[in-house]
Order: structure tokens, then C-alpha cells, then sequence
């Protein structure tokens, strides 16, 4: 063991001197890491400069230091020194290598941005944010097959950002039948499958999808209903009527649409078995003011189910809360039925059943008689032709405005069994 001998006054001096100094110097140190790190936390540019001054083997600073040259003064040469330093400090560090790579990108290196962003996701792989930089980063560079692949893993942690993905690869890549092989069927995920289908039906109505339908079906996979009716309900506004109807019974053979079509009945869930999907060729929903819309009045049903109305707050206005697709052929002549109920209708124009051509307003209209006041619950009816060149009709609920005093409606009104046959075929009929 080291001894020192303090039996001189000057040597006990000399001695506590320079625990002194280092006691001073410790002190001296740790004050300066401690503004340092004080510094660090701020967003200003000078004082982080200070901070790197102070403690210069921090890679934090010179990170945050290169970061705010990046957003508060957009100096990419600026940055890109401090960035670089950060990740020489501590190269394991995933953000360092992340701003580093975005530093690089905004000075038009892209070869330095994809080294750093392949670093970045491969110290952190489960990190979704850092695989959408490097798959972007592939997608600039040209590098399609990596794109594909960076893109699937990352719908594979972020599937609700497939929209923004699928954007991005339609106009960088613009092949949707590679797409479709390399992200969305290698995802596995039947949602997202079908959200690519209506994705490419909204980009280019032309586009023809049915392949890529039928590959989907193969599969034998349950198929989500809710998923399959912005794709259903993209064809019907492309008048893809004939593809629809497949999509629609393959979605009823695989059990995802539950309730069996009445034989000969056009109208679908036209008893109001099931609450409506608001989609497809089942009943569109469009809210109205002053209108309630409910189906659980069973207690005052024909059957088991109806739809009911009650104009709550008296009103004059054209209303159509609810509407149906439903394919035809042309030329061929059919019968609309369904049983009505009213309760203290107050206007003359009560609610009523309308079909029109969405195609051709001018080339078909027909109705069935208005509902008016308190009449318990009757047939009505109306036959018509579709034209020659209808291939489907809009079935709806209508109340168009009045124009006799009282003009204002209240009241309810109740729906059931409605039903659209050929002419000539069994009509609904009481039970």
C-alpha cells in the first residue's frame, strides 16, 4: 500500500492541496455535464452548439443537434456533420442512423440515406416507422424488388396504413398485378386484399379486377363482408353490374352474407331479416334531418322485422333515407310489392317506394302510392319495364317535397316484405 508521510506542515499542505484540486476539477466536470445535458433538452441551436462544446463524446447532442439544423433552419450542410458524429459515438443507436439517413436524403445522397436507413431497420426490425423510410428509400432509388418486399413487411406490422402505401406504389411502381403478387397476396391479410381491389377500382374504373377476384376466392378463405363492400359498392358505381352479382354470390356461398334470397325475389334482406350492411346490393342508409330510421320494431312488424320512419319533427323536404341496387334485364316487364303502414301522416306526399334508372333518370320512374295518414298495414304495388338498355334499377324509400298546404310531414310509417319479381312470377303476399 502507497503511504505518504505528512510529518512536515508542508507536505500536509501540499497534500490536501491537491485533493482540493481534484475535488475542484470533479466538481468543474460534473457541473459542465449537467449544463450540458440541461442544454440538451432545449430546442436551441446555439446552446446545444455550447452543449457539444461541453461534453463532445455525447452522441445524444450531436444528434439533436444535427435534428434541429434539419427542421428549424433546414441547413442540411449544417447537419450532416453533427449527424455523422453521432452515429461514429454510438453507432447502435437506430434514430441516429434514421435522422442521419433523412439528413442525406435532403442533400440528395441517396446511396448514404439507404445505408443509413438499412442500418436503422436492422438494430431495429420491429420499428414500422423505420421500414416506411427505407421502403420510400428503395422506392426513389429504383429499386422495385426490394420496395415490394420492405412494403409487404411493413403492411405486415402497419396494415391501416395500406391506403398511403398503396398510393405511393401505384404511382412509383404502376404495375398492380406485381403489387398484388408481392404485397398484398404475400400479406396473407384478407382485408387487405380487399381494400387493394377498391383502392385500384377508385384509381382507374378500367382497370379490370375480376382475375384478381377470382385468385382471391381461391384461396378458400372466410371473406369479410365489411371489407368486400367498398369493392362491391365500386362496382356499382362503375355500373359493373354483371361483376357485382359475382362478387355478391360469392360472397353468399361462402356464408359471409347471412339470411337465405327468398326464391324469385329480387330485393335483397327485402323483409328486413338483418339489420342492413349499408353497402352492396343490401340497403344503402343516408341519414336525413328530422327523419328517424330504425329496424328493431318488431312488436308492430308485418313479420318478424320491418323498417320503420318517424318524420319526428315536422318538415318539408325531399327525403330518401334508404336505397337498394338491383340488376334487371332489359326490356323485361316486373312487379314491385311490399306491405306499408301509416300512423297520423300529416302531408299529402307521404312516403311511397320509387324505381329509377341511375343510368338514365329520364327513362324510368315508377312508384307505388303514398302513405297517408293512419291506415293499418296494406299491399301496394306497381308494375313496370325496364328500358332497353337497363341493366339495374335504384329501389328506394322517397318522399318528395309537397306542394299542398299542410306541406310540412309528420308521422310514422312502417315497411315490410317488400319484394321486385318478373311480371307474371308469385308477388309477396300476406302470410
Amino acid at each position: 500500500m502507497l503511504t505518504v508521510p505528512l510529518r512536515s506542515r508542508f507536505a500536509a499542505v501540499v497534500f490536501l492541496l491537491g485533493i482540493l484540486a481534484a475535488g475542484l476539477l470533479l466538481v468543474e466536470q460534473t457541473a459542465r455535464l449537467a449544463t450540458a445535458a440541461e442544454w440538451t433538452e432545449t430546442e436551441d441551436i446555439e446552446r446545444l452548439s455550447a452543449a457539444a462544446r461541453l461534453d463532445p463524446g455525447n452522441p445524444l447532442i450531436y444528434d439533436r443537434l444535427g435534428f434541429l439544423y434539419l427542421r428549424e433552419a433546414s441547413d442540411v450542410s449544417a447537419a450532416l456533420p453533427p449527424l455523422r458524429r453521432a452515429t461514429q459515438l454510438n453507432p447502435r443507436v437506430a434514430v441516429y442512423w434514421i435522422d442521419l439517413g433523412n439528413g442525406c436524403e435532403m442533400s440528395g445522397d441517396l446511396d448514404c440515406a439507404r445505408t443509413s436507413y438499412e442500418k436503422a431497420v436492422a438494430l431495429a426490425p420491429m420499428r414500422p416507422d423505420f421500414i416506411w423510410d427505407l421502403a420510400n428509400c428503395y422506392l426513389r432509388t429504383g429499386d422495385n424488388e426490394k420496395a415490394l418486399a420492405t412494403f409487404a413487411r411493413y403492411l405486415h406490422f402497419v396494415p391501416e396504413a395500406r391506403e398511403q402505401a398503396f398510393a405511393l406504389l401505384n404511382r412509383g411502381i404502376n404495375d398492380p398485378g406485381l403489387v398484388w403478387q408481392r404485397v398484398v397476396r404475400a400479406s396473407g391479410n384478407m382485408e387487405l386484399e380487399l381494400a387493394y381491389l377498391a383502392f385500384l377500382k377508385r384509381q382507374n374504373a378500367k382497370f379490370v379486377t375480376g382475375p384478381l377476384w377470382t385468385d382471391l376466392v381461391a384461396q378458400r378463405q372466410p371473406l369479410p363482408v365489411n371489407a368486400a363492400l367498398p369493392y362491391v359498392d365500386r362496382l356499382l358505381d362503375n355500373q359493373e353490374y354483371d361483376e357485382a352479382r359475382r362478387v355478391w354470390s360469392d360472397l353468399q356461398i361462402s356464408g359471409s352474407l347471412s339470411g337465405k334470397p327468398e326464391a324469385g325475389n329480387l330485393v335483397f334482406n327485402g323483409k328486413f331479416s338483418d339489420k342492413p350492411l349499408n353497402g352492396g346490393f343490401d340497403w344503402h342508409l343516408h341519414p336525413e334531418p328530422f327523419l328517424e330510421v330504425d329496424f328493431s320494431q318488431s312488436s308492430s312488424c308485418k313479420e318478424a322485422h320491418c323498417l320503420y320512419l318517424n318524420f319526428a319533427v315536422p318538415h318539408n323536404a325531399d327525403y330518401e333515407p334508404l336505397y337498394q341496387i338491383v340488376p334487371v334485364q332489359p326490356g323485361k316487364s316486373y312487379m314491385l310489392s311490399a306491405f306499408v303502414r301509416s300512423q297520423s301522416i300529416t302531408s299529402d306526399s307521404g312516403p311511397r317506394l320509387r324505381v329509377i334508372d341511375p343510368e338514365c333518370l329520364d327513362c324510368l320512374q315508377a312508384m307505388t302510392p303514398p302513405a297517408l295518414e293512419t291506415r293499418s298495414w296494406r299491399s301496394v304495388e306497381v308494375t313496370f319495364a325496364a328500358g332497353p338498355k337497363t341493366r339495374a334499377v335504384k329501389l328506394s324509400v322517397w318522399r318528395p317535397r309537397s306542394r299542398v298546404f299542410p306541406m310540412e310531414i309528420s308521422g310514422e310509417f312502417w315497411l315490410d316484405l317488400v319484394s321486385l319479381k318478373p311480371e307474371g312470377a308469385t308477388a309477396s303476399s300476406a302470410p
